[in-house]
């Protein structure tokens, strides 16, 4: 019911599809990255609307992965 999800995204952005989960990441590198990986949300949001499907936002979480940068040392 969901398959048709991965066409709100550009090839910049990761999509794994499970049963009614879907998992989206990316390497945010730029500002324009963040601005891509918002309009991918968007999108999303969008299809969600059309498709009159609700979005479990008690579900979503952003993880943030990255090594720590000379001032994170401490």
């Amino acid at each position: 019911m969901i398959n048709d999800i991965i066409d709100c995204f550009d090839d910049k952005v990761n999509c794994k599809l499970y049963a009614d989960d879907v998992k989206l990441y990316t390497e945010l590198r730029s500002a324009a990255d963040s601005y891509c990986f918002q309009d991918c949300l968007d999108r999303v949001y969008q299809w969600s609307l059309t498709w009159q499907l609700q979005i479990s936002t008690h579900k979503c979480c952003v993880i943030d992965v990255s090594k720590p940068t000379p001032a994170d040392d401490g």
